[in-house]
């Protein structure tokens, strides 16, 4: 069932933010944290939901932050997590800034790094929509000098780009300590220099044919963020043309590209809530001197990480959100389509800068990651298929290797609701309900030991009434035991036969006193998934949704 992406209207117990500390507190009306969850960290947190199955997947997650946090010894981290088309939680643990110590809130800002790559290409799928460039156009038409890959064999294309696949080496984003020079004059630069000024400028700047191989550039992100700046019939900057295209009328209040994460760029409001970030190196948490991107089209964004969920909704709802249309739904399957075979790690390919995982199956994703070194990193990924969006920032980048607690927070959302029971509302748990609930525990109890286990013969009879006899519901779920209906359902579908033909038509014969529709929606209430281990009891169903 499709949720509604209208406005977020807070649920009132719930959503009032505040700030606990997490020795023995309740936050939001979540379930009181252990005495040993980190004693002193600050939890900031809005939750924007009363349903037990969202509940349970923010209670875990926040449970699993926690040690992570703990783990890494990480500063602070903020998220946002959406489901079905709806912000359903934000967060912040720690501390934004560990001196003043500031805590950590859903509102602080973090440096997106290459995250905001995913910005830069929808601005130039924006113009793709708008029939102003092609994906197969050369790059040099659209920009105000000639770029040519030396080493051959044609033209770039704004495709290759997107691809990562013009021959371009990485480039670092060509950080320097100063506010950059503006985009085209650093860009001229790069064109104009034989080397990267990564490994102490030995890495040369064009490393292969053009379309040969995968290569992760941020030049080149950069250069079509200066496509954007050049091309766009508006006139704008590459900053402005993303702000009026995507982030204001997506309602990214909290949300800015600027030339320059520097306080004469950013807007006052986003700037006071701008976390500090750090690197750690053992015990020390050591602040990140300010560094600026020259190739900032390629990672510059400032951001609460709630803005970047309406991004992640719009793409998984086919380019619309709340009402506007950033691009057509033809532009975003074709950005979230692998366009090369070759991978780019296990299970991974790439989209139009989007990094694809696991595509073709239930838990295929598409994701962008990021940091800004020394001191932020940054995850956002989507599962269109389990209906979850997930942005994770932290204002650590910890030194000589970068910790993983953002992956394992991603991870973890990842197996738990995929491995979650079905998100369906329970039937009220009625005397004719629970009848039908226990029948059909009884059926599939006795044939799932010959259909899933392969034993043959009856449950022995004392075996089956001493486990009768020593049932209990569990403190706090719905009261829908009944011992009698589990013995008949046992029974009934025993003296039919527990051959695969017999119990695959077993629901839809006389023998059964419940419907195969209710069998199935009640195998859906006990945890089944369909597919799923509990539904070799039922017929296969066909492609036209009937069964034989």
């Amino acid at each position: 069932m499709k949720r509604s992406t209208q406005p977020l209207k807070p649920i009132a117990a719930h959503a009032a933010a505040l700030v606990i500390l997490l020795a023995g507190a309740t936050a939001c009306g979540t379930q009181q944290q252990a005495d040993d969850a980190s004693p002193g960290i600050p939890v900031t947190e809005s939750v924007h939901t009363d349903r037990a199955f969202e509940r349970a997947l923010i209670d875990a997650t926040r449970d699993h932050v926690l040690h992570a946090m703990r783990a890494h010894g990480t500063p602070g981290l903020n998220l946002a997590m959406g489901y079905r088309g709806e912000l359903i939680w934000e967060a912040g643990f720690g501390w934004a800034d560990v001196a003043a110590a500031k805590p950590m809130t859903p509102e602080t800002v973090y440096h997106s790094g290459s995250l905001g790559k995913t910005y830069t290409a929808t601005a130039i799928m924006h113009l793709v929509d708008r029939g102003v460039i092609a994906l197969d156009d050369p790059i040099s038409q659209h920009l105000p000098f000639e770029v040519h890959n030396p080493l051959g064999d044609r033209d770039v294309t704004v495709h290759d780009l997107l691809t990562h696949r013009s021959g371009l080496s990485g480039g670092g984003a060509k950080g320097v300590w100063d506010r950059p020079v503006p985009l085209e004059e650093a860009l001229r630069a790069s064109y104009d220099s034989d080397a990267s000024p990564l490994l102490g400028g030995t890495t040369p700047f064009w490393i292969g044919k053009v379309g040969a191989q995968y290569n992760y550039s941020n030049p080149g992100i950069a250069t079509l963020g200066l496509i954007v700046q050049t091309a766009n019939p508006d006139g704008l900057s590459f900053s402005d043309y993303v702000q009026r295209h995507i982030m204001d009328p997506l309602g990214m209040e909290s949300s800015q590209y600027p030339p320059a994460q520097h306080v004469d760029y950013v807007r006052p409001d986003i700037w006071e809530n701008m976390s500090t970030g750090y690197a750690r190196m053992g015990s020390a948490w050591v602040p990140s001197v300010p560094l600026y991107f020259s190739h900032y089209p390629a990672g510059g964004v400032v951001a609460k990480p709630a803005d970047h969920i309406r991004l992640l909704t719009a793409m998984m709802n086919g380019g619309e959100y709340e009402g506007y249309r950033v691009l057509e739904a033809e532009t975003v399957t074709e950005m979230l389509t692998p366009q090369y075979e070759d991978p780019i790690g296990p299970a991974m390919t790439s989209g139009l800068v989007w990094r694809l995982s696991d595509y073709g199956t239930r838990r295929w994703s598409f994701d962008h990651a990021g940091g800004h070194m020394f001191g932020w990193r940054t995850e956002g990924f989507a599962w269109p298929e389990l209906g979850v969006t997930l942005m994770v920032a932290h204002n650590q980048w910890s030194l000589p290797d970068p910790s993983p607690e953002g992956g394992m927070i991603t991870s973890m959302v990842e197996e738990w609701i995929a491995n979650a029971p079905p998100d369906i509302e329970l039937m009220a748990a009625s005397e004719e309900w629970a009848r039908k609930v226990s029948y059909v525990r009884g059926a599939m109890y006795a044939a799932m030991f010959g259909m899933y286990v392969g034993v043959e013969g009856d449950i022995p009879a004392d075996g089956l009434e001493e486990a009768i006899a020593s049932t209990r519901v569990q403190p706090g779920w719905r009261d829908d035991w009944d011992p009698d209906a589990f013995r008949e359902g046992v029974m009934d579908i025993s003296e039919v036969g527990l051959g695969y033909a017999e119990v695959t038509g077993f629901w839809s014969s006389e023998a059964s006193r419940v419907t195969e529709e209710e069998a199935r929606m009640i195998l859906q209430e006990l945890g089944g998934r369909f597919p799923g281990t509990g539904a070799i009891l039922f017929p296969v169903e066909s492609a036209d949704g009937g069964s034989r």
